[in-house]
């Protein structure tokens, strides 16, 4: 599945390609690594590589864009038959704490749920990652587990899994007001 055009007031995303591994060099950010899995890329020589692994693994990805600067990206991993995604983000830290990151993935969620037969988005989360927690948070994800695990460097870590359903989606019209949002599909 192709991610289309999404547009919100203020940001514009579009399906992820190989040539935007130039303007991802924000994944290799302390803050970003710091949190980062395995399947991360560590060096600049990694991002390309990488990106096309998402492609390849039919994940469904957009890449945040301000003002036509790429920004951030967003992915849905496909799980069970298109009905459940795992969802994960990363905003570029030079542009946190200005609602892009609940703004992009808030028009996500509406579109997985409103143009496609996904009836739940999955994440994972480390617990001690303060700025994810508060974003799935307010998208309306609820923590249903809380397992140990190892980060990428044998620290030992907790990771949250948290999930949001489309009935949820639904009840919760004051998480989810839609906001004018066009879809160029």
């Amino acid at each position: 599945m192709l991610a289309p055009i999404i547009k919100t007031k203020r940001l514009k995303l579009r399906e992820l390609k190989a040539v935007d591994h130039e303007s991802m060099v924000y994944l290799l950010k302390p803050e970003i690594k710091l949190f980062a899995t395995d399947f991360m890329p560590k060096t600049v020589d990694d991002i390309a590589p990488y990106i096309l692994k998402i492609i390849k693994s039919g994940f469904i990805s957009w890449v945040i864009l301000k003002d036509d600067i790429l920004i951030g990206d967003i992915s849905i991993e496909p799980e069970l038959d298109d009905k459940i995604g795992e969802m994960s983000w990363y905003l570029d830290p030079s542009y946190r704490y200005n609602g892009y990151g609940i703004e992009s993935c808030k028009a996500v969620v509406d579109y997985m749920f409103t143009h496609t037969n996904y009836i739940r988005l999955t994440a994972q989360i480390d617990m001690k990652n303060t700025s994810s927690l508060s974003l799935a948070k307010k998208l309306g994800f609820i923590n249903s587990l809380i397992l140990p695990s190892k980060d990428r460097h044998g620290n030992d870590i907790d990771i949250g899994f948290f999930t949001l359903s489309k009935n949820l989606y639904k009840n919760k019209k004051q998480i989810f007001k839609k906001e004018n949002l066009l879809y160029l599909l």
